[in-house]
């Protein structure tokens, strides 16, 4: 589901979704919270961020939940 989140993330703003030091294994800098409330559209931005939880839990369990 993250990677799901993460297509919708870049798709909607333009933007990488991680950087390269949250590809090559560190989690920690993977989501760029500031730029997320201000491009991606409100009705649309709970849905990424759930998709982007930092906990597989609190994440959609499937797509056809997501959908």
């Amino acid at each position: 589901m993250y990677s799901l989140g993460a297509c919708l993330y870049e798709l909607l703003t333009g933007r990488l979704a991680a950087s390269a030091a949250a590809r090559a294994g560190t989690l920690a800098s993977r989501r760029p919270e500031s730029h997320i409330t201000k491009v991606i559209p409100r009705s649309l931005e709970p849905i990424v961020r759930r998709a982007l939880a930092d906990h597989p839990d609190a994440r959609w369990e499937n797509a056809a939940e997501l959908a």
